[in-house]
């Protein structure tokens, strides 16, 4: 609070602590994701109105949750046939790494 010049006294010293732990955000998940971004995005994703966001950001301990390296197979093919209905007529590219590799021999 002092880099905000916050005067942080014992009593909202505490609700800080108690707000910034695991088992208020776990309690209050839905303050805590992207349900909001996912709502306003699905439909141009073309997912139904009644998909529900389900991935929360609290992690125990900080942790992640998954891979940074692996996709499902369900969101690859949903990503393969937007890439092909939307995308391959405009760029002239069958997929993403054709025209990145376009783009990267373009640059030099």
């Amino acid at each position: 609070a002092s880099f905000l010049d916050i005067p942080l006294d014992e009593e909202l010293r505490a609700i800080t602590n108690e707000k910034a732990s695991y088992k208020y955000m776990s309690a209050h998940a839905s303050q805590f994701d992207d349900h909001f971004v996912f709502d306003a995005t699905k439909k141009r994703m073309g997912r139904a109105d009644y998909d529900r966001f389900t991935v929360g950001k609290v992690r125990k301990d900080g942790g992640k949750a998954g891979s940074s390296k692996a996709i499902p197979e369900s969101v690859m093919s949903n990503l393969k046939e937007k890439w092909a209905d939307v995308l391959a007529g405009p760029t002239g590219h069958a997929d993403y790494s054709a025209f990145k590799a376009a783009v990267t021999a373009e640059r030099g």
